[in-house]
């Protein structure tokens, strides 16, 4: 099961890499692991780069993260890469986040999205992954009823966690994510109030929102706001630390790209364009670059419809 959960990380189609290549097999595999080093790794996520057609950057980082926390799970079930896990925790050039950023950034291939462009349904999936891994991280830290620092708080960590994915559910801005009240959730319902509207929200997001509210009944926090921290203050102005998990993992810190990507959907929907600006607090410029996008995705589709539903008016047959 361990050799097989180390061919899923590698990615898909790179059976080939480790049989022909590194000769790795059911008896083997437990002491080259133990012996493996970065520059095996490189080859590895060029490999990943090629057979499975990656052109984006957010791809290939997320490909290093799980390499990674794979490593990082076998350590804790005593298959141990000393050498590996000292470079996971340097902080300079020998480090294994710079030498894998450095064979990132100099792909010719991968290709890193523009800021306030919208992020596309591979980088959601990406990010929502490695979110949901870093809430039940801090779900399961044993400080997170008691702690009371500021930084490397799993409860403030939590809470800024689950405040990105409202973001990526509904598209509110992140000042809309600050004032919403402590009532806004109905346990009951599994529903949420934003921005006047009740909506029904996915069952995974539902438990997540749930547990955090349990953890906030247990601090004992009071507040008129939903979303506060440890000290019961609203959370900063800044958009700084849902901004900084977001570059963190689509190498990008702007949410006008994730809020772009809802409106789109909104928009392709059928969602009323005055109905989706109240919800997500967008303003015209956002929402006119939403429906631009929109408008060439469907040229041919929508000039189509245009021209049938015109030949359907009456004034058509008057003329």
């Amino acid at each position: 099961q361990k050799f097989k959960g180390f061919q899923l990380v590698w990615g898909v189609g790179s059976l080939s890499y480790l049989h022909t290549e590194k000769n790795i097999n059911d008896q083997n595999f437990q002491e080259y692991l133990t012996a493996l080093k970065t520059e095996v790794l490189v080859d590895a996520l060029n490999y990943y780069i090629v057979t499975n057609d990656i052109h984006k950057q957010s791809a290939a980082y997320f490909y290093t993260r799980a390499i990674k926390g794979y490593f990082h799970f076998l350590n804790d079930i005593g298959i141990e890469n000393i050498t590996l896990l000292k470079e996971f925790a340097y902080k300079n050039l020998k480090s294994y986040d710079v030498k894998m950023k450095n064979v990132i950034e100099n792909n010719k291939r991968l290709k890193k999205i523009e800021g306030k462009e919208p992020i596309d349904t591979e980088d959601i999936k990406l990010l929502i992954t490695e979110v949901d891994e870093r809430i039940e991280k801090a779900a399961k830290n044993s400080q997170i009823i008691e702690c009371t620092q500021t930084k490397c708080n799993p409860y403030n960590d939590l809470t800024y966690f689950l405040a990105l994915k409202i973001i990526a559910f509904s598209g509110i801005d992140y000042n809309g994510i600050r004032n919403l009240r402590k009532d806004c959730f109905d346990v009951e319902k599994n529903k949420i109030v934003i921005n006047s509207y009740s909506l029904h929200l996915p069952d995974n997001l539902a438990s997540q929102l749930k547990y955090y509210v349990g953890i906030k009944n247990e601090r004992k926090i009071e507040s008129e706001y939903f979303f506060v921290l440890h000290s019961g203050e609203e959370l900063v102005l800044q958009t700084r630390e849902v901004s900084d998990t977001l570059n963190e993992i689509l190498q990008r810190k702007d949410l006008t790209g994730l809020r772009k990507y809802v409106i789109i959907e909104m928009i392709l929907k059928g969602i009323n364009q005055s109905y989706i600006m109240k919800l997500t607090g967008a303003g015209t410029k956002i929402f006119d670059a939403c429906q631009r996008i929109v408008n060439e995705q469907r040229h041919f589709e929508a000039n189509r419809f245009i021209d049938s539903r015109i030949r359907e008016m009456e004034i058509f047959d008057i003329l």
